[in-house]
């Protein structure tokens, strides 16, 4: 009895690579944390309702509640709890909601 090889379909590299991180990232349910992000000046992050973002100095502001989830190696996304917006920022620095 003479054995025969087996003949496998032929798999593309590229499909044996992983995809990046963040993709991976992104297509599985991540922890969140939710918390306030404030400075030392005594400044909490704060998202509103009409797309602006700003400090505040009030401690238990309901706005400034965020959800922070990394989405990649050394990238986050910020999300106001109450307001459901998240946070981003333009191309010249500016931060909105």
């Amino acid at each position: 009895m003479s054995l025969r090889p087996l003949r496998l379909p032929i798999i593309r590299e590229c499909l044996l690579e992983e995809p990046p991180l963040r993709e991976r990232l992104l297509r599985q349910p991540q922890l969140s944390v939710r918390k306030q992000l404030f400075s030392m000046t005594g400044w909490n992050l704060a998202i509103y309702p009409d797309m602006t973002a700003r400090g505040t100095r009030e401690f238990y502001n309901i706005y400034a509640i965020l959800e922070v989830r990394a989405v990649g190696k050394g990238e986050v996304q910020i999300r106001g709890v109450d307001s459901g917006l998240f946070l981003a920022m333009s191309h010249k620095g500016k931060l909105y909601g």
